[in-house]
């Protein structure tokens, strides 16, 4: 269109030519979960008053859900033609929890026409950003990893633990990295379970009696206390 510069979904600009009612739309060509509409601007020339801006997104069904409408105002644009003013607000962001996952974003415009736009931005969420929170509200949830040297050698401890409420279960795994004697080399697995509450908590190995469960502290990084070896390890988390 002589109307449009760019392209609108990369900084470019849109503009229509029809009054009353139009829109403008984007195809992903597949389904895309959107977490977040950006809008540079969005407005109509004549008049604020009726005007409305509706924010929809296509599911995979075909079927449109309304993100969001806007009555009675511009999204950065406050002078008109011949000199009028109208209601503007600045840039435009609607933020969408849970994402919603759509095949097209379709912007709507109801007025006095005729209406441009600018610089709309959509978005994906971030990679990591549920495990993020997840991990926030299950902070021993993870896996770990520590070393442990001593004059046979040098043995590689892989600690996984999930938490659910103040319980934890998972798995340790141990075997030899290096070591100076032939015989020392083992590789072996078992179940852990225990408890924990605030930054404190207790584990024990498959079989284990209760008395001999080693202690954990969650501060800044993951410890284990082994009463057994008076011995602290600090944990690397690795995942």
């Amino acid at each position: 269109k002589p109307n449009c510069k760019g392209d609108v979904f990369k900084k470019g600009r849109w503009g229509g030519s029809r009054g009353k009612h139009d829109w403008l739309q984007r195809d992903f060509g597949g389904v895309i979960p959107i977490s977040k509409i950006y809008i540079g601007r969005a407005s109509t020339d004549i008049t604020t008053r009726g005007f409305r801006l509706v924010l929809k997104l296509r599911k995979s069904d075909g079927s449109w859900v309304v993100v969001e409408t806007l009555r009675d105002t511009n999204i950065n644009r406050s002078k008109l033609s011949n000199g009028r003013i109208g209601v503007s607000i600045p840039s435009y962001t609607k933020k969408i929890s849970p994402p919603i996952p759509a095949t097209a974003f379709r912007l709507e415009f109801y007025g006095h026409g005729w209406f441009d736009a600018a610089d709309i931005r959509l978005y994906k969420p971030k990679k990591g950003h549920g495990s993020k929170a997840a991990r926030r509200r299950q902070p021993w949830t993870g896996t770990y990893r520590y070393d442990l040297n001593d004059r046979e050698g040098t043995m590689t401890v892989v600690l996984r633990l999930v938490q659910n409420g103040t319980r934890l279960t998972g798995t340790i795994r141990a075997r030899a990295a290096s070591s100076k004697r032939k015989d020392l080399n083992f590789d072996f697995k078992k179940s852990v379970t225990g408890t924990c509450s605030g930054n404190k908590g207790r584990l024990k190995l498959e079989g284990q009696p209760p008395d001999k469960a080693v202690l954990l502290e969650n501060g800044r990084k993951l410890a284990l206390y082994d009463a057994e070896d008076n011995k602290k390890y600090v944990l690397q988390r690795i995942r």
